[in-house]
C-alpha cells in the first residue's frame, strides 16, 4: 500500500485551552449584548411566526415527558442573568444561564451566551489577603491553596471557596469567600480561640494529693506544676494537650498517668490505693472469672478458677462465674480495709442429659443459647446444671418443635429427651436432567434431586437450564408422605436476563444489570460481518480483526439484519433488539479502562487493527474498549454530549454540534494524543464515512423501545 493510500483525512484534534482571557468585563458584556440582541430577535421573531426554534434533537412533545416549562421563569432567570453580566456578576450569570438550559434545553439566548460567559470567567481572576491574631496559623483556601498567616493569595478563579484556618492549641476556624474580578478579599485579624478541655480527678480512697504537669508529646514536663489539690477534684478550660499527672495517698506507692487533654472533652484520672486479694474456684474447675468493680459499669474477665484476684480496691463488687453455656453464678463481694476477705466457691449441681431427634441433625436452643458448644446437633450429649429447661429444637425447613427437661442434679446415669418434627419427602426430576430447581426464589439443588425432609404442605418449585424455558411443578406434601415431582423442559435458545451468552455467530455478550441488557464483548469481527451482511469492506483482512471502514448506516443495517436472522431462531429473547450503543451506555459499560487496555499508539506507531481480545479485559469482560477501532454510537453529537464530554473534562468541538455528525468513541489503533486516548472523548464524523480505516463498531443487545 502506497503512503498516499494510507493517508487518513481526519477531523482536527480538540484544541487545549491556554493563557487567560484579556479582555475587560465591559467589552465581554457588550459582545452578549449584542449576540443577546440578535438571538432573542430570532427567537422572538421565530416565535410569532409560528415556527418554533429548533436546536439539535427538539423533544417530541407528544412523546416527551418532560413538565411544562414556565415561560415567565425562563425570562425572569434569563434577565437576571443578564443583568448579573452587566454588574460583572459573572459566576451567579454562568449559574442562571446554565439553570435556563437546565429548564430549556433548546434556549437559544442561553446556549449563545453561555460561551462567552465561561470564556470570561477562564481568564478572570481575583485575590485575598488572611491575617490571624497569631500568626503562622495554617489556611487553606478550597482543595488546592494552603500557606501560613499573614499571607496574600494571588490569581484566585472567580467563585466561592471554603476557607479553613488552623494553629496548634486553637480551634478550627471555618469561613466563606466570594472571590470578585480584580478585587482582594479580605480576612483581617482572624482571631483564634485557645483550645481547651477539663479533668475530673479522683482516688480510692478519697483525699489524695495530686499535682498536674503539662508535658511534651513525649512526656517532657515543660515547665513546673501547674495544679495541684485533693481528689476529688475537677479542673476546667485546660489547654487543649499533653500531660502527667501525679497522685499520693499515704502509705502507698505514688501513682502516676499520662494523659491527653482534647478540645470540648472531658478526660478522666482515677487512683485506686488498694492492696486486697480474693481466691475464686468452682466445681467444675476451668470457668470464668468475671468481675465489675464498684463505680464501674462493665464486667472484665480476669481468668479461670482456680484464681487468686490480686491488689482489689475496697468496696462493694460484682462477681460472675461462667462455665460453657450454663447459667451464670453471681456473688457480691465486700472488701473492707482490716478485713481478709474469705474464699469464694462455685459449685453446680448438674446431670448429662443426651438430646436425640426423628429426623436427626437438629439444633438445641435453651432460649437464644444454643446448646453442645454452639456448633453440635442431634443427637448429642450435653452437661446441664440443675433447673428447668425450656428447649427447642430447630431443623432446617421443619417447623420447629418444643420439650422441657428438668434437671435435679441428683440422676443416676443419663437423662433422654427425643424431639419428634412433622415432615414429609419429595422427589424432583425433569427431562433433560441437571435443571437447576429453585424454591420461592432461592436455588436448593439440580435435578434429580431428593429432599428426605420437608414440611407437610402445598409446594411449588422452578425448575431452569439454559437453552429450555423454565418449568413449574407443585404438589401437596402430606405427613410421612414422599411427593413425586417430575416435567420435561422445552428447547429454548434465547438467553437469560442476568446471565451471559453466545448468539448464533459466535459473538459473546456479557449482562450488565446497569443498562439492562448485553454488551458485545469484543468489537464486530470481519468473519462475523461477512456472516450477515455478505461482504467484507475491511481495508486490514482478518477473521478476528475488527471489521473496518464502516459507515454508521452499514454498522446500523447490520443491527437489523443481526435482528432479523437471531429472531427466526428464537436466540433472542422478544422484545430484544441488536443496536448501536448509546453515548450514555458507551460511557458506562467503558467504566474505568486502563490505557494498558487499549491497542492504541501511544508507545509505538502500529501498522493497523489488532486481533480481537488479545489484551487483558475490563471489568465487566469487555476487550478492546480502547483502541483497535473507534466505536460508532447511535447519537448525533449534540449539545447533550457536548454536556457529558465537557462535565468528564474532555474537550469539544462546538462548531460541529447539530450538524450531520454522529458520536465515535474509544479511540483507534492509529491514535496517541493526549485527547484521543481521554476514554471521555467523543470523536464527531459523518454518518456516510466508510472509508476510514479505523472505525468499526461494537453491537449491544436492549429492549426495544
Amino acid at each position: 500500500m502506497s503512503k498516499d493510500a494510507m493517508k487518513i483525512n481526519l477531523p482536527p484534534p480538540p484544541q487545549r485551552k491556554s493563557g487567560r482571557s484579556k479582555k475587560s468585563g465591559w467589552i465581554v458584556f457588550v459582545v452578549i449584548a449584542l449576540i443577546l440582541g440578535l438571538g432573542g430577535g430570532i427567537y422572538l421573531g421565530q416565535q410569532l411566526s409560528g415556527n418554533p426554534v429548533v436546536s439539535g434533537n427538539t423533544p417530541d412533545p407528544e412523546t416527551t415527558n418532560a413538565p411544562v416549562r414556565s415561560r415567565e421563569d425562563i425570562q425572569k432567570l434569563l434577565s437576571d442573568a443578564e443583568t448579573a453580566v452587566a454588574d460583572g456578576l459573572w459566576v451567579e450569570a454562568r449559574d442562571l444561564f446554565n439553570e435556563v438550559l437546565n429548564r430549556d434545553p433548546i434556549n437559544e439566548r442561553a446556549k449563545i451566551s453561555l460561551p462567552f460567559v465561561d470564556r470570561h470567567l477562564e481568564g478572570a481572576r481575583g485575590g485575598l489577603n488572611v491575617t490571624t491574631s497569631l500568626e503562622g496559623a495554617t489556611v487553606k483556601v478550597g482543595d488546592r491553596l494552603t500557606g501560613k498567616t499573614p499571607i496574600k493569595f494571588d490569581d484566585i478563579p472567580l467563585g466561592k471557596y471554603k476557607i479553613v484556618i488552623q494553629h496548634e492549641g486553637y480551634e478550627v476556624i471555618t469561613q466563606s469567600v466570594v472571590i470578585s474580578e480584580n478585587k482582594v478579599t479580605q480576612l483581617a485579624d482572624v482571631s483564634l480561640i485557645r483550645s481547651s478541655g477539663s479533668l475530673n480527678v479522683s482516688s480510692e480512697p478519697k483525699g489524695a494529693e495530686f499535682r498536674l504537669l503539662k508535658t511534651s508529646k513525649r512526656g517532657e514536663p515543660l515547665k513546673g506544676f501547674i495544679q495541684m489539690g485533693t481528689t476529688p477534684a475537677k479542673l476546667e478550660e485546660l489547654e487543649a494537650g499533653d500531660y502527667r499527672i501525679l497522685v499520693q495517698s499515704p502509705g502507698f506507692p505514688e501513682y502516676t498517668e499520662q494523659f491527653k487533654v482534647e478540645h470540648n472533652r472531658s478526660s478522666s484520672v482515677s487512683a485506686v490505693f488498694a492492696n486486697k486479694a480474693l481466691s475464686v474456684t468452682s466445681d467444675p474447675s476451668g470457668a470464668e472469672v468475671w468481675l465489675r468493680l464498684e463505680g464501674e459499669n462493665d464486667f472484665s474477665k480476669r481468668g479461670e478458677t482456680p484464681i487468686a484476684l490480686q491488689k482489689l480496691p475496697i468496696g462493694l463488687h460484682q462477681l460472675e462465674v461462667k462455665y460453657k453455656d450454663w447459667v451464670p453464678i453471681r456473688r457480691t463481694v465486700k472488701l473492707l480495709p482490716d478485713v481478709t476477705p474469705s474464699p469464694i466457691d462455685i459449685e453446680w449441681k448438674r446431670s448429662m442429659v443426651t438430646l436425640v431427634s426423628e429426623p436427626s441433625g437438629a439444633e438445641i436452643y435453651h432460649y437464644n443459647r444454643r446448646l453442645g458448644n454452639g456448633s453440635e446437633v442431634t443427637p448429642f450429649t450435653v452437661e446441664l446444671p440443675e433447673g428447668e429447661y425450656d428447649l427447642t429444637a430447630i431443623h432446617k425447613e421443619l417447623d420447629p418443635t418444643e420439650a422441657t427437661v428438668m434437671v435435679t442434679g441428683n440422676e443416676e446415669g443419663s437423662l433422654r429427651k427425643e424431639f419428634k418434627f412433622e415432615y414429609g419427602a419429595v422427589s424432583i426430576s425433569s427431562e433433560p436432567g441437571g435443571a437447576a430447581v429453585f424454591s420461592n426464589g432461592k436455588r436448593i439443588g439440580v435435578t434429580p434431586l431428593k429432599r428426605p425432609y420437608v414440611k407437610p404442605g402445598l409446594y411449588t418449585f422452578t425448575l431452569s437450564k439454559n437453552g429450555y424455558t423454565s418449568g413449574r411443578v407443585s404438589g401437596q406434601v402430606g405427613l410421612n408422605d414422599e411427593f413425586v415431582f417430575s416435567t420435561r423442559l422445552k428447547y429454548n435458545p434465547a438467553p437469560k436476563e442476568s446471565q451471559d451468552f453466545t448468539n448464533s455467530y459466535g459473538h459473546n455478550f456479557v449482562w450488565i444489570a446497569e443498562l439492562g441488557g448485553w454488551v458485545g464483548t469484543h468489537e464486530v469481527t470481519q468473519a462475523t460481518y461477512r456472516s450477515v451482511m455478505s461482504e467484507n469492506p475491511s481495508q486490514f483482512k482478518g477473521d478476528n480483526h475488527p471489521v473496518d471502514s464502516v459507515s454508521w448506516y452499514a454498522a446500523t443495517e447490520f443491527c437489523k439484519k443481526l435482528t432479523i436472522n437471531e429472531g427466526s431462531r428464537d436466540a433472542i429473547p422478544r422484545g430484544y433488539v441488536y443496536k448501536l450503543p448509546t453515548d450514555e451506555q458507551w460511557s458506562i459499560f467503558a467504566a474505568r479502562s486502563p490505557l494498558s487496555q487499549a491497542v492504541t499508539s501511544v508507545d509505538s506507531r502500529r501498522q493497523s487493527t489488532e486481533p480481537v481480545g488479545r489484551l487483558q479485559p475490563n471489568q465487566y469482560g469487555l476487550y478492546d474498549v480502547r483502541g483497535n477501532v473507534w466505536e460508532w454510537c447511535s447519537d448525533w453529537y449534540s449539545s447533550q454530549v457536548i454536556k457529558r464530554a465537557r462535565d468528564a473534562g474532555t474537550s469539544v468541538t462546538e462548531k460541529w454540534m447539530g450538524t450531520d455528525r454522529k458520536v465515535l468513541r474509544g479511540g483507534s489503533w492509529n491514535r496517541s494524543s493526549d485527547a484521543d486516548l481521554n476514554l471521555s472523548y467523543r470523536l464527531p464524523v459523518r454518518q456516510g464515512s466508510g472509508d476510514r480505516y479505523d472505525i468499526g463498531f461494537r453491537v449491544v443487545l436492549m429492549p426495544e423501545r
